[in-house]
């Protein structure tokens, strides 16, 4: 499991736990009288290991030992162990591993596609081709020749954004789209041991902490606030344009 992966099943049981529970259906004089149908707003919020504290900072769970400390046999429980289908008994394990990622008003809308190009647009490529040669395979209908203007225009999508800025500007008060802090402590190779367990039993690579290097440590995050220097905060990422899901 990973951070991508972990989002992947957390929006999936948001998405199968609050809105397919109790579904029922609607008739058209129901469906005319519903409001909001212009899209939905969302706040995702993303925990592994980790807590806010009072100040909203991020600090990883007290009840798991701060992910620090721990002994070679029986190390803090932060770990995330990868295992290798060619590499068996042995793991790539990422240590004191905790992290936050928070997304703030997530709007999602129906919404065509613009068959002209954005400014955002890299000079000489064309949009959704395979090969980029202007007479390849178009990749939202599958025909060859390019993806002309009647093949883009007006095909419906889904449209993911976030809240609008006021301003160009870079300023402080923009970057508060996504929220994303991650600490790893180290990475290092372990393995499984046939006899490291209380009372000799077998212990996973995964469950252990006998390394005594560390090839990476990585932390995600924001200089601390002044009026709180020993307390790490999250990175703070603001997000322009907007993502278009087609072809479904």
């Amino acid at each position: 499991m990973n951070v991508i992966r972990s989002m992947v099943l957390f929006l999936g049981y948001l998405l199968s736990g609050a809105v397919l529970a109790g579904m029922s259906p609607m008739g058209e004089r129901e469906l005319g009288s519903v409001t909001g149908q212009e899209g939905a707003a969302l706040d995702l919020d993303l925990y592994i290991n980790a807590e806010l504290n009072a100040n909203g900072n991020p600090q990883p769970l007290v009840s798991l030992s701060s992910c620090a400390g721990g002994t070679p046999t029986q190390p803090n429980p932060c770990f995330l162990g990868l295992s290798f289908n060619n590499r068996t008994g042995e793991w790539i394990t990422i240590k004191d591993f905790y992290a936050t990622l928070r997304m703030f008003d997530v709007f999602i809308d129906a919404a065509n596609i613009n068959p002209a190009a954005t400014t955002y647009q890299n000079p000489g490529m064309d949009r959704f081709e395979a090969d980029n040669s202007g007479t390849g395979r178009c990749l939202v209908d599958g025909s060859l020749g390019g993806c002309g203007l009647d093949v883009l225009d007006n095909r419906p999508a889904l449209k993911l954004s976030f809240r609008p800025h006021a301003s160009p500007l870079i300023t402080a008060a923009s970057y508060r789209d996504i929220s994303w802090f991650m600490n790893i402590g180290r990475v290092s190779a372990e393995y499984d041991c046939a006899a490291c367990g209380a009372g000799g039993i077998q212990r996973f690579g995964y469950q252990l902490d006998q390394a005594t290097g560390s090839v990476l440590g990585l932390r995600i995050a924001r200089v601390p606030a002044a009026a709180a220097p020993a307390e790490l905060r999250a990175a703070a990422i603001r997000v322009d344009g907007n993502m278009l899901f087609f072809g479904f």
